[in-house]
């Protein structure tokens, strides 16, 4: 994470994530929400503007969430 500057969590799977989640071996993104309910999944690399703009949709879903409270 820090040699190329994640701003998120990252880690690398031994394949036991694989195997528990039922996901394919190959590059997987997925995107959580404040609760931990997985709101976006991508196999393969989506690319960084479109891990960027879902990540800012999730934001303002969750903002909007916190106002109508």
């Amino acid at each position: 994470m820090e040699k190329e500057k994640l701003e998120w969590r990252s880690f690398a799977d031994d394949g036991s994530i694989c195997r528990q989640w039922n996901s394919p071996p190959t590059p997987a993104f997925y995107l959580l929400d404040h609760r931990g309910t997985i709101i976006q999944k991508w196999v393969g690399h989506p690319g960084e503007r479109v891990i960027d703009m879902a990540i800012d949709a999730a934001i303002r879903d969750v903002s909007k969430d916190a106002e109508r409270r």
